[in-house]
């Protein structure tokens, strides 16, 4: 069952804090895609409801991303009101809680730079997508990627291998609002 990236991105908020754990609107992004293509591939559908578009500096929840641009590349202070409000009425579904943990155990592991490099992978869907010119991410290429990561064992740690930079991330604390191509998210 899908779920607003709003609400989505309150869990990851909420958690994240509860662990001393700071998260930027970047690290946000990049950790709800994550989080969604880790679903995808197990459950077969979409833990978030909004797309996820291929922008020009990585992959964006839209909604999410402007609900947090103005902490600009500084951590997130405030939990969305979405969350505040339906927190009592949503369950999440076993699949969900393991997903969202395992992005809060990522977060402690990498920063946001490293996270952005990570989903710049040449073989990661955000990179097809905007290789073959596509403004949204489809579920089809989420899941063929995420699923690689279902077959290895269990254990007690989170490895991610972090490819290595070809270029500079720029992350700027002012975005405009409809500034998409200029955005570095």
């Amino acid at each position: 069952m899908p779920y607003s990236s709003l609400y989505m991105s309150g869990e990851i908020l909420k958690r994240a804090k509860e662990q001393g754990e700071g998260i930027s609107n970047m690290k946000l992004q990049k950790l709800l895609y994550i989080a969604n293509g880790l679903y995808l591939a197990k459950s077969g559908t979409s833990l978030i409801e909004e797309p996820i578009k291929a922008w020009k500096y990585g992959p964006v929840i839209e909604k999410v991303y402007h609900e947090f641009k103005r902490y600009g590349n500084q951590d997130i202070t405030s939990i969305p009101l979405e969350y505040q409000l339906y927190n009592h009425n949503v369950d999440l579904d076993k699949d969900a809680k393991l997903s969202i943990e395992f992005v809060i155990e990522v977060a402690k592991k990498l920063n946001a730079i490293q996270l952005s490099n990570w989903t710049h992978d040449e073989k990661s869907p955000w990179s097809i997508a905007r290789l073959n010119g596509e403004s949204i991410i489809s579920e089809e290429l989420m899941k063929n990627f995420f699923n690689q990561f279902l077959d290895q064992p269990p254990s007690d740690s989170v490895t991610v291998s972090v490819p290595p930079s070809t270029s500079p991330v720029v992350v700027s604390p002012v975005v405009e609002p409809d500034e998409e191509e200029t955005n570095p998210i």
